[in-house]
């Protein structure tokens, strides 16, 4: 049944929506508060999807324009629901650009760009969105430096943490030291920031900072199936692209994140451009741009979860880790799942349990398990993982770069294939990460093909190698490696350092017919070999042909 898509629509199953305008202007009024959608507050949301089945919406090119930090779509236990043809966008960007017109390592001056409309206030600048005022005293400011040539992070020039003012907010275990700075009014409309900056922030680059939380993503998906998000565009998003929590079967095709042509603006969105928490079925991702983030392209795991208390058939596990929260909202553990227990650090199996309740406190940072099975060896500090909760993935025909840091995060044990790719990401291509100390994020890939593809001056923010795994957790007799089977095949590599691979903890790495170009983009810092392997086995390397 083919209805009209419009602002307060209430959706139903076994109906197609179609656009009858091609600008929607969104305003505040035309939402619905959501809490705990990611993090612990409430967000605004415009079209909400709940128990559907069967549903299309299909707005033939339309723009939807949001006019305030909107979620534009939340989707909950829905079926079968495509959204295809529009562009979100924002009327303010979800950050601010900033000129640096002299830099040291205890202060910068900067000048902010037209189109980043601000206050100035206490020797401060206040980025503003209409009538509402951005808060930089939160610990929610990333600063990242960009070429002003080419307009990507510029070269060496890492991102820090910051609030402003000796009161703010330093935020919930950062991932990095969160640094207060002082801020004043300089001359012709500057503003300077004292601090401690690095070396490589310098006079004639571009500063972009944050002052968004990421509870906006662009697409939030949670316990749905069979999900088709098809030729969308998304700009100005503060949160990722699409964000899912325990789907199955999920297909991107034909998304676009990047920077209009021609404008000022540096930054698409705040965040990766598609993050799956413990997705299951398929993955497809193909034909997509994932350009000028200030994170990842796409990160795809599940989540280790370590044991605090053992008594009888009860477990406590904690969540009080970066991201915890939001797994305690969504149920990370319900009754039937069956989850794989670890030994303390390790990827060691003692063994699987089979939930049959799960109470969380009203904190949010600890589960209550009732299990089904042998808990007599398990101890404080082993870890719980929802092995099964994985998918196949397939990413092919992608472009991803100029953006902070990564192209995409690899975490899935199911049959992997990268294919007909370009990377040209400022930190490594292809991540194979996975830890058991700080974010906790699993699990060890263990059927990866890497082939056909072209990666280009990777790696020129940090690291020396396009391709890489390091993960954080600690190697047994009985489990020395983390990941296994990852074949890389028939690849192009323009490459200012010599390495392409470096791995770390890894079984079955097979490195085979594969060419490699120097390039002069960026200075080469140290001689390396083409592959570097660290505590790794059972692995095959080729020599790679060297083009002229």
């Amino acid at each position: 049944m083919a209805k009209l898509f419009q602002p307060g629509i209430v959706f139903q199953s076994d109906s197609e929506y179609l656009a009858d305008r091609s600008l929607y202007t969104i305003e505040l009024s035309d939402t619905q508060p959501r809490s705990h959608i990611i993090l612990e507050e409430t967000v605004p949301v415009a079209f909400q999807l709940r128990n559907l089945r069967n549903v299309t919406i299909d707005l033939g090119g339309a723009t939807l324009l949001f006019n305030g930090r909107i979620l534009p779509f939340l989707l909950e236990n829905c079926q079968n629901v495509t959204l295809r043809n529009f562009t979100i966008d924002y009327r303010r960007a979800a950050y601010t650009q900033a000129e640096i017109l002299d830099a040291d390592q205890d202060h910068l001056t900067l000048k902010v760009c037209e189109g980043f409309p601000c206050l100035y206030r206490d020797g401060e600048i206040i980025p503003v969105d209409g009538d509402r005022e951005c808060d930089t005293h939160n610990g929610n400011m990333l600063l990242q430096p960009f070429d002003a040539v080419t307009r990507a992070p510029a070269y060496n020039a890492g991102c820090i943490l910051a609030v402003i003012g000796s009161n703010g907010e330093m935020g919930k275990n950062p991932p990095l030291a969160i640094q207060r700075l002082r801020s004043e009014f300089g001359p012709n409309g500057t503003v300077i920031w004292h601090g401690n900056f690095p070396a490589s922030y310098r006079r004639g680059q571009m500063l972009a900072f944050t002052h968004e939380s990421r509870a906006t993503p662009g697409i939030y998906a949670c316990d749905c199936e069979n999900m088709v998000v098809e030729h969308v565009r998304m700009k100005r998003v503060a949160g990722f692209g699409i964000h899912g929590y325990f789907c199955r079967d999920f297909t991107v095709r034909d998304m676009v994140l990047k920077v209009d042509d021609g404008c000022n603006e540096l930054v698409s969105i705040n965040a990766d451009g598609v993050h799956m928490i413990n997705l299951s079925g398929k993955l497809l991702i193909e034909d997509c741009v994932f350009e000028n983030m200030l994170d990842d392209g796409g990160n795809f795991h599940g989540y280790f979860t370590p044991v605090t208390a053992v008594e009888g058939n009860k477990l406590v596990v904690s969540l009080d880790f970066p991201g915890g929260e939001s797994l305690a909202w969504h149920r990370i553990y319900r009754a039937g799942a069956t989850l794989t227990v670890y030994r303390g650090h390790t990827v060691a199996k003692k063994g699987t349990l089979r939930v049959l309740e799960a109470a969380y406190s009203a904190d949010g940072k600890e589960i209550l398990l009732t299990v089904e099975g042998e808990t007599d060896a398990i101890q404080p500090g082993d870890h719980l993982e929802d092995h099964e909760a994985m998918p196949e993935i397939t990413i092919r025909r992608c472009r991803t770069g100029r953006n902070r840091p990564r192209g995409f995060l690899l975490s899935s044990w199911r049959k992997t294939l990268v294919e007909n790719c370009h990377f040209y990401n400022c930190a490594s291509a292809i991540d194979f990460t996975g830890d058991t100390t700080y974010w906790y994020e699993s699990g060890p890939v263990g059927d990866v093909c890497i082939r056909n593809n072209v990666f280009e001056n990777c790696g020129y923010c940090g690291g020396d190698a396009t391709i890489t795994a390091a993960p954080q957790f600690e190697s047994a007799p009985d489990a020395p490696c983390y990941h296994k089977n990852i074949t890389v095949e028939n690849n192009t590599f323009l490459c200012f350092s010599d390495a392409t691979l470096h791995m770390r903890f890894c079984d079955g790495v097979v490195f085979r017919n594969n060419r490699y170009l120097h390039s002069l983009a960026y200075p080469k810092r140290k001689d390396l070999p083409r592959v570097i392997l660290e505590s790794c086995q059972n692995s095959h390397v080729e020599e790679t042909h060297m083009l002229p």
